[in-house]
């Protein structure tokens, strides 16, 4: 990623606003003090054009506790106006009230990108230093990084309390995920619209996590749906692709579908890497498909091992709805028919 923005070597420490946005502890400053009396500030503070803070406040307050005057700055360009306003603000409550979800997820790409951009600058800083123990250094706990004990933090987690006030880290990254969806001239046009439906219908009402959770199936299975139909490639994969997408049709659950579509999609790319000498042994290649389809059955039985034990079967027996009590029989009558036919094959195949 390339750096947007220069170098000032002395800025005047009291032209910087701090606006607090996202971490109200500083923590232990010792070892961080120790570091840069020693070595020096490695890597500078990151501000705006108009002298905001970005990033830095440990050094920031650190270099302020040992009565420096001047600071080296990172003036960072190309800061939308509003990301500006968002980190300028005293109370960001008043605008993040404001903002629609896809208003957040663009101040948090941006203000990720900016974090990013300052996390490589670090790791150039001091890449070539070194601990008092003689160790290479790393981005924390010295003068080049933000130390930030007891744990490190990602860009992604500051941007995003940044911009929402927590940790939405997860749901921005979805919101640009539907985003990037929905203009992708690659993607197949089904997926688009979903995608495009989906943003719009986040901003109407904030519900993310099940709307990418729908497009991002839709995108595995017509992903599936285009190997199997393929005629360029190999009829294994054809076949494996088909009984994958088939399988996914036939989940309700969204999120056990999700959890499907990452096996699945998984299972073809592997095949779709694996040289054409040994997907032409078709014994070789039914048995890949079969074991991942046992493993796959193994994986779906014991995500709730054991899910009797807990249960009263006088209750359920006295008190079930009619509703209840047939989605648990035909559940246990179709698992007691897998079985047994499963049991029949097993049989034969070990008589």
């Amino acid at each position: 990623m390339s750096s947007r923005g220069h170098l000032v070597l002395e800025h005047p420490i009291d032209q910087i606003a701090d606006p607090h946005l996202y971490r109200s502890e500083l923590g232990d400053l010792s070892e961080l003090r120790a570091s840069i009396e020693r070595l020096g500030l490695l890597t500078p503070i990151t501000i705006s054009i108009d002298y905001v803070l970005i990033s830095g406040r440990r050094r920031l307050a650190v270099m302020r506790e040992l009565g420096r005057t001047r600071v080296p700055v990172w003036i960072a360009a190309g800061v939308s106006d509003e990301l500006r306003t968002l980190l300028a603000i005293k109370d960001e409550n008043t605008l993040r009230k404001n903002l629609t979800p896809t208003e957040q997820a663009a101040l948090y790409a941006e203000l990720k990108s900016l974090l990013a951009e300052e996390n490589a600058r670090k790791q150039r800083a001091t890449r070539f230093g070194a601990t008092p123990d003689g160790d290479a250094r790393t981005d924390q706990g010295d003068g080049g990084g933000e130390s930030q004990p007891p744990h490190r933090r990602k860009s992604r987690v500051q941007a995003a309390e940044a911009v929402t006030g927590r940790d939405s880290s997860q749901q921005l990254e979805e919101i640009l995920e539907l985003q990037r969806l929905a203009s992708d001239e690659e993607q197949d046009s089904r997926v688009r619209e979903a995608a495009a439906d989906a943003v719009i219908g986040v901003d109407a009402d904030k519900k993310v996590h099940g709307r990418y959770l729908d497009v991002k199936n839709l995108e595995a299975r017509l992903w599936l749906e285009r190997i199997a139909d393929d005629p360029e490639r190999p009829q294994i994969i054809r076949e494996s692709a088909a009984a994958e997408a088939q399988t996914l049709r036939g989940i309700a659950h969204r999120a056990e579908r999700a959890r499907e579509a990452a096996r699945g999609t998984a299972h073809i790319a592997k095949l779709l890497q694996t040289p054409a000498s040994a997907l032409a042994d078709a014994h070789t290649s039914v048995r890949v498909r079969e074991r991942f389809a046992c493993e796959r059955a193994a994986a779906m039985v014991c995500r709730q091992p054991g899910w009797w034990t807990g249960q009263d079967p006088e209750v359920i027996g006295r008190h079930a709805t009619d509703q209840e009590w047939d989605l648990i029989s035909s559940h246990l009558e179709g698992a007691a028919a897998f079985l047994a036919a499963a049991q029949e094959a097993r049989r034969a195949t070990h008589a």
